[in-house]
């Protein structure tokens, strides 16, 4: 799995890859630079995408979901940790 989007400087157009550790993937810290989703293989035909909730909240995501915006988070560092189980999401700020 990787994030997509405006992660680290790029725009739709480089994959922020993620690590499997315990059945989760979990990102490294990256720049939030505005909205982004989470995608199989590079590809889309596998990707989610959900409504963001809170830091330290996990929020559902689906199939095809909406892009995944955290206004107050533009600018700062976060990690993310996708539960494929679940079908869930948790972003905590990174620091």
């Amino acid at each position: 799995w990787g994030i997509i989007g405006q992660a680290n400087g790029y725009s739709w157009d480089i994959d922020v890859w993620m690590y499997e550790s315990e059945g989760k993937w979990i990102s490294s810290p990256f720049r939030v630079d505005g909205e982004f989703k989470i995608r199989y293989n590079a590809g889309w035909d596998v990707n989610r995408g959900g409504s963001f909730a809170a830091l330290g909240t996990a929020f559902d995501v689906t199939a095809g979901g909406s892009n995944i915006a955290i206004p107050d988070m533009v600018g700062k560092y976060v990690k993310l940790v996708y539960d494929p189980a679940t079908e869930q999401i948790t972003i905590t700020e990174f620091k």
